[in-house]
């Protein structure tokens, strides 16, 4: 039993945010001080993270947008958006622009699993 190519393309999305919402529960759960509950020491952080004074502010926001917009993709591919020309074309030149915009955003590690969906979205096209 093969699997549709589409359906591939969309796992691997939503495998994609997987992988990017644990570096979030890591960067947020991992190193707790040790006098301060686990959710008041995140709330803390994402304070600090989202704020003017971080220079990287920036980067914390691309690294929360990036899971948020892999599941949108996975979903779209999961759901038969490639079906037609216009929705495969329209999927796989986001898939491009976002794992582009992770190559150059991101590490590079996170950023090949964001890549690896296009070419199975690619072949979702002529698969059908």
């Amino acid at each position: 039993m093969r699997a549709a190519p589409q359906t591939v393309a969309g796992v691997l999305f939503l495998l994609a945010a997987v992988l990017a919402g644990a570096v979030w529960y890591i960067y947020l759960f991992v190193a707790v001080p040790p006098n301060l509950p686990v959710l008041q020491s995140a709330t803390g952080l994402l304070q600090y993270t989202f704020s003017i004074e971080n220079p990287e502010r920036l980067w914390f926001a691309w690294m929360a947008a990036l899971p948020f917009l892999c599941v949108v993709l996975g979903v779209a591919y999961l759901m038969n958006g490639a079906r037609t020309r216009r929705g495969w074309l329209i999927l796989l030149c986001v898939s491009v622009e976002l794992a582009i915009a992770s190559f150059a955003l991101s590490d590079w590690g996170l950023a090949m699993f964001v890549a690896l969906p296009i070419l199975w979205g690619y072949r979702s096209f002529h698969a059908t």
